[in-house]
């Protein structure tokens, strides 16, 4: 894992109007002062700032509704983070947006794992492997004044997500497991749990065969062609009748079709024989105006 080093802290309480900048010693700091003096719960912003939630918080310093930021610098290369309630926003050292974020487990998580090179996953409660929030990440290096005393490995909130941690943390925390391991393990698993799926698959696909297999067995099957005969013969004499059927239908459609043909063509004869007429009608019509235009024409001339 990479080393982190904290440059500066800056907390704002819209509700107080008020703000606090803390900057932060590269090598040591210590914090001091008598109680109730914020000693706490600037340590605690800090952490929660990154995502890691300490179990406890007093109600004093929640109703100040903070607004946090902190400058922080991984292997020299610089970044900011800033949290307000659930919303979280990753800056460059240039104070250029990397991305923001709404969700721990999904969003703000892997991208620290990503920058902190914490590669190592591990099953949550529904047997999936998830890269640990945040809280895994800093485990081992706060230990929270309320509870931590009394539960071990339990500062944080949200410890109960992932069974079992505390082994494997520990291990990757002190250097005992590496990431090239934890990678490698989490291949090894993956294919574990394929070789598990087809094994489940095989055995299941085995018992069908099986039972298909001893049904097969149980059945006498024989065929004898003489319990068919009569059943085979009458069904030739229905498939006569059912010829000659046919046969009639077959002559009773040629004839109807002859009929439509004769019928077509009368028609056609009665409409050429109608336009004739209609012609002969046309040319009387014309020839008996033209008699009397011409006969009015001699009256009116005295010829």
């Amino acid at each position: 894992m990479k080393n982190c080093i904290l440059e500066e802290i800056q907390i704002l309480s819209s509700t107080e109007r008020k703000a606090k900048k803390v900057i932060l010693d590269p090598r040591r700091n210590l914090i001091l002062g008598t109680n109730n003096t914020g000693k706490s719960s600037l340590i605690k912003t800090i952490y929660y700032t990154f995502g890691a939630e300490p179990q406890t918080q007093y109600p004093k310093w929640k109703k100040l509704n903070p607004v946090s930021y902190v400058k922080f610098n991984i292997d020299g290369v610089k970044y900011s983070i800033l949290r307000n309630g659930k919303f979280f926003a990753l800056f460059d050292a240039y104070n250029n947006v990397i991305d923001t974020y709404e969700s721990i487990v999904s969003g703000l998580g892997p991208k620290l794992a990503e920058l902190f090179d914490f590669k190592i996953q591990l099953p949550n409660r529904q047997g999936q492997l998830i890269t640990p929030p945040p809280a895994f990440l800093f485990l081992p290096y706060y230990l929270d004044q309320d509870t931590g005393w009394t539960k071990e490995w339990n500062s944080f909130k949200g410890m109960g997500m992932i069974p079992g941690k505390k082994d494997p943390i520990i291990k990757y925390h002190i250097g005992q497991r590496t990431n090239e391991y934890y990678i490698a393990k989490n291949d090894k698993d993956l294919i574990v749990q394929q070789i598990s799926e087809y094994e489940n698959e095989r055995e299941f696909s085995k018992d069908i065969v099986d039972k298909i297999n001893e049904k097969l067995t149980q059945v006498d099957f024989d065929i004898n062609l003489d319990d068919f005969k009569q059943e085979v013969e009458e069904l030739l004499v229905e498939c006569q009748s059912l010829k000659k059927i046919e046969d009639k239908y077959k002559i009773t459609i040629i004839d109807l079709y002859n009929s439509k043909s004769n019928i077509e063509e009368q028609v056609l004869i009665t409409l050429k024989a109608l336009q004739e007429s209609e012609k002969d009608y046309d040319y009387a019509t014309e020839t008996n105006s033209l008699v009397k235009l011409i006969r009015n024409l001699q009256h009116h001339t005295g010829r």
